[in-house]
């Protein structure tokens, strides 16, 4: 009987010392997001890869961050809260030439900017948002840099409505829904909240959007430091990003 047992405990043990490994072998990285929810953008597929296990099909174990907007992403990433973000890649352009803070993009969730601009119903044309308040999220925000360029592609002056900084994608629409404010930009995701909502109806849709704006406005950043420390979590990183992209590519 004993004799009998020692290939079952042979092979147990090389299952214990196989699963080991994998454990030793998988590696980590926290990544900060602006958005609580998964918005069904290009940029989802950071948050589905992890809740699909591609990221631990490629021995890698992500920590997502929620974070309320770009600016916390920001700072959770220059301080070393999180290793990668997914932030502007106007923020990066700032954090480096103002703060001398050095950071690589690694990759990016999707091109094009899923944006939109959604506004009270009688706001008809850009032209109507001349003196109507604006809800940004601040003052050389990425919504607010994407904005701009929409307003100058159709040859309105950039200061014709008035900017309110407010925050969050989350905080600008309800703010809209509740008639504080007459327009915003935010994600298609996002808008999708208030889209029943009387009164407020799609001013710039997102393809229109994307053909005037920037197309690639998010990418995802790391400090320098890290890129040297976590090379290989990186690399699986990205390899897992590729994956998800191809699987769905195959698979829509």
């Amino acid at each position: 009987m004993f004799k009998s047992l020692l290939p079952a405990l042979a092979g147990l043990t090389l299952l214990a010392m196989s699963t080991g490994a994998l454990a030793q072998d998988m590696l980590e990285l926290k990544l900060a997001t602006g958005e609580v929810d998964i918005n069904p953008t290009a940029n989802s597929i950071l948050k589905l890869a992890n809740k699909l296990g591609f990221y631990e099909r490629h021995g890698l174990k992500v920590t997502i961050v929620e974070l309320d907007g770009t600016p916390q992403s920001v700072a959770a990433l220059t301080s070393g809260a999180v290793d990668i973000a997914d932030i502007g890649i106007d923020a990066a352009i700032r954090l480096t030439v103002d703060n001398g803070i050095k950071l690589k993009g690694i990759t990016s969730g999707g091109f094009g900017a899923a944006f939109l601009i959604a506004a009270k119903s009688d706001i008809k044309s850009l032209a109507d948002l001349s003196g109507r308040s604006y809800a940004i999220a601040d003052n050389g925000s990425l919504d607010h840099n994407l904005t701009l360029a929409v307003l100058r592609a159709a040859n309105i002056a950039e200061d014709a409505p008035k900017f309110v900084a407010i925050g969050a994608p989350a905080a600008r629409v309800q703010a809209l829904a509740a008639g504080q404010v007459d327009a915003t930009t935010v994600s298609y995701g996002t808008y999708l909240s208030i889209a029943e909502t009387p009164g407020i109806s799609v001013l710039v849709s997102a393809d229109d959007f994307a053909d005037k704006a920037p197309s690639l406005s998010k990418f995802v950043a790391a400090l320098e430091t890290t890129v040297a420390s976590k090379q290989e979590a990186l690399k699986r990183f990205v390899a897992a990003l590729i994956d998800i992209s191809r699987t769905f590519d195959a698979h829509p």
